[in-house]
């Protein structure tokens, strides 16, 4: 059970009260590490209810992967910092985590410090993930959606619930209104790509995002012409 390791001290995190708090501010949320995955959903479905509908797709879009999360009783003690922390290339929230650029509140267990790193810093090496061994994880912070920014999360696999994906996306775009239409292969496109993620699970040892594609994608016009020839790059 704990793989012939001997642990001098054992620590029961759910109750620890700085690692279960969910506050929320003008620009988001923040959400103890081992808050569990039933209260994340809680959380989001409020959200849903008392925020404006543009703030709230980050919500929709963790909606969509926590409804299918495992069963209710893997809900009820599965966290979200547990998920973030294991690192595991079928995680079906993490895509979408590095899709917002989540924030990770992070203390070194030697020095007492306190400091922020984003999802898209934690796994920028497809690898494994950039976390030490003397370092634990606090909180996280997701921030609302702005106007003009979309998000999407999808999961495939056999079954709808109760399965591992076959693979796992989250994707960010935000645009910018045009004053004039880019070239003529726009088709009198009104927009262009400000910013834009693209994060897969299931597909490495750990989440990991399509960085030519997206480097490809910024500043290009939003149409359809732009998206077929993104394929090109992303294949």
């Amino acid at each position: 059970k704990f793989k012939n390791k001997c642990y001098p001290v054992l620590i029961a995190a759910a109750n620890i009260p700085e690692l279960n708090r969910m506050e929320k501010s003008e620009r988001g949320f923040t959400i103890g590490a081992c808050v569990s995955i039933a209260k994340l959903k809680e959380y989001c479905e409020l959200c849903l209810k008392t925020e404006p509908t543009y703030q709230t797709r980050i919500c929709q879009a963790l909606l969509s992967q926590l409804n299918i999360f495992g069963s209710q009783q893997i809900r009820n003690v599965a966290t979200i910092g547990g998920n973030i922390v294991h690192g595991s290339p079928i995680s079906t929230l993490n895509p979408i985590l590095v899709a917002c650029d989540a924030k990770l509140k992070l203390i070194n267990c030697d020095s007492n410090k306190e400091y922020e790193m984003t999802m898209r810093e934690l796994f920028a090496d497809s690898k494994k993930t950039d976390l030490g061994q003397n370092e634990i994880l606090l909180s996280v912070s997701i921030s609302f959606t702005e106007t003009n920014e979309y998000l999407q999360s999808y999961k495939q696999a056999k079954r709808r619930k109760l399965d591992i994906p076959i693979v796992s996306c989250g994707f960010q775009v935000k645009l910018a209104e045009t004053p004039t239409p880019v070239n003529d292969v726009t088709n009198g496109a009104r927009w262009k790509i400000q910013s834009i993620c693209l994060a897969f699970g299931s597909m490495a040892p750990s989440t990991i995002m399509m960085v030519k594609t997206q480097a490809y994608l910024t500043d290009k016009p939003w149409c359809k012409q732009t998206m077929k020839d993104a394929l090109k790059c992303l294949l």
